[in-house]
């Protein structure tokens, strides 16, 4: 399972840093994609993020940077790739 803590530093102009600290990455290998949703309609659905990043897995840690994000209300999907072929694989149950 991944756990993850959400931070936004605040500064005076009028976009915000969003800090997303990814802990217990159990394979370090693969992909992790981070979906920004702006519009609680469209979360969690695929394609209809606000913004996506892929990056790649290094360490069972992983923090993510958002620079110049406007202030207002997200939500956040997250999904290891462990075989980086932009598929979120699922098991004998539907389940990822």
């Amino acid at each position: 399972m991944i756990f993850f803590a959400i931070s936004i530093l605040l500064s005076f102009a009028s976009t915000y840093t969003l800090t997303i600290h990814i802990t217990s990455i159990k394979e370090v290998t693969g992909v992790i994609q981070i979906g920004i949703y702006n519009n609680a309609e469209d979360f969690p659905k695929v394609d209809k993020q606000y913004l996506v990043f892929r990056e790649e897995v290094r360490s069972r840690i992983l923090v993510k940077k958002v620079k110049h994000l406007p202030a207002g209300e997200y939500a956040i999907a997250i999904y290891h790739d462990l075989d980086n072929d932009s598929i979120c694989n699922k098991n004998f149950f539907g389940y990822p």
